[in-house]
């Protein structure tokens, strides 16, 4: 893992967005030792790309009853927390970049 530049995460992001967090949601995939949290977002701003309203922003790692995955680094958002959001389109939703 290495860190990318502010400049290169502007240029790879398909969707640059202010927004607040306004719900989160735990589930798994096909795959037993998978779990995602898709955040729900309400968008205040955009900045680069195309987006209105909400959308649904998804990442690797959650707590699922009695189960965890924990990945690093990972983005843990608070319900009611804003932020710029930097996303790319994936077959699962929007994703950090």
């Amino acid at each position: 893992m290495f860190p990318i530049s502010l400049e290169d995460r502007v240029k790879s992001a398909e969707l640059i967005i202010e927004a607040e967090v306004m719900s989160d949601s735990v589930f798994a995939t096909s795959s037993p030792y998978m779990i995602h949290t898709a955040y729900r977002l309400r968008i205040i701003g955009v900045m680069k790309g195309n987006a209105s309203g909400l959308i649904s922003m998804v990442v690797e790692g959650g707590r699922l009853g009695d189960r965890a995955l924990v990945t690093r680094p990972t983005l843990q958002q608070e319900i009611g927390s804003r932020g710029i959001f930097f996303l790319k389109k994936s077959h699962i939703g929007f994703t950090p970049y």
